[in-house]
């Protein structure tokens, strides 16, 4: 009950500072398994999306009587999918005309995108999985995807050694380097990775036999560890520079 309620009250919080709060969309999002939309967006396909916007127009349409009404709730719902596209990175589709021959090589560009939403979209038992026990992480369930594990019983069956489970969390680690500035961002990462580790071996007989943080892992953590301390070094020493360069003492 805690769990939920700091849910929701972190959920309320997002939506009044996004100025799109509303008790029935707030009670839809919680419904849906939404607790903190710029992650749970992530991963959310157009087909989720578009069920998720219909409902929320179907619950208000009883209470919207005047159009000024209906105006303002459809650009609560706009600003919405902007935040969703934009998480997502799926595009708005286009209602300009196309010519056949635009169209034709649009949908075959299109192809390799539509079977991934389509592996994703079948991996729905996985996502919900991992939300459950707190190790989502988008790269992390694209991975996992990639290599065909789609649900929770897969993943005791489909990562089957040592090797292949330092694999995938060292390609999450790789994904993810870019985009971690902070220590506190890493811990978290980190954190999510340990879990999950936990999970795979509890699942696995043969992997419980070995642990994955030893010898050449072990290594590749300290590593990892050691290139963000040096960036963070090498980044205090050029704010030093250039302030001793401002103050004309260089």
């Amino acid at each position: 009950m805690a769990a939920e309620a700091d849910n929701k009250k972190v959920l309320r919080a997002w939506l009044k500072k996004e100025d799109v709060y509303h008790s029935d969309l707030e009670k839809l999002f919680l419904e849906k398994g939404i607790t903190d939309p710029l992650e749970n967006f992530k991963t959310m396909s157009e087909k989720e999306w578009d069920t998720l916007r219909n409902e929320a127009i179907v619950i208000r349409a009883k209470d919207l009587k005047d159009q000024k009404a209906k105006t303002r709730w459809e650009q609560k719902l706009k600003k919405v999918e902007k935040i969703w596209r934009k998480q997502s990175g799926i595009k708005s589709t286009s209602i300009k005309k196309k010519s056949a021959a635009a169209s034709k090589n649009a949908a075959s560009g299109n192809t390799a995108d539509n079977e991934q939403s389509k592996k994703y979209e079948a991996a729905a038992s996985l996502k919900d999985y991992m939300r459950k026990n707190q190790i989502f992480d988008k790269d992390l369930f694209e991975i996992l995807v990639k290599n065909e594990v789609t649900n929770e019983e897969e993943i005791g069956t489909k990562i089957t050694t040592k090797k292949q489970l330092s694999e995938i969390i060292r390609e999450v680690r790789v994904l993810r380097t870019a985009d971690i500035k902070e220590t506190t961002a890493r811990q978290r990462l980190d954190k999510t990775l340990t879990k999950f580790e936990k999970l795979v071996v509890a699942k696995n007989e043969k992997l419980k036999k070995t642990s994955l943080k030893s010898g050449d892992d072990e290594k590749q953590l300290k590593d990892w560890d050691q290139d963000k301390e040096k960036e963070a070094a090498d980044k205090e020493g050029k704010d030093i520079k250039e302030w001793l360069q401002k103050e004309n003492i260089w």
